[in-house]
């Protein structure tokens, strides 16, 4: 795990898409410690519940390696 002193210093951000395959708490905390920098929810797939329990796991192994990813959600816009 890193900590805070060890987290890189760098200019460009590593963005990850979040999806089934990735929601494990296992896969989400080996996710931060590979330096995830942003964490993408798109809420047009899945349920509210679903990604408020991803959320919560994400948060929870965010502050055990005090390292925190911005949270992005989109939501899909007006239809045609």
């Amino acid at each position: 795990m890193l900590t805070q002193e060890q987290a890189p210093t760098r200019k460009t951000k590593v963005a990850v898409t979040i999806g089934p395959s990735c929601r494990s708490p296992e896969m989400l905390e080996r996710m931060v410690d590979e330096g995830m920098d942003i964490a993408r929810f798109k809420f047009s797939h899945g349920t509210p519940s679903a990604h408020t329990e991803v959320i919560g796991a994400l948060r929870k192994v965010s502050g055990r390696v005090f390292l925190h990813p911005l949270l992005i959600r989109l939501v899909s816009g007006p239809g045609p």
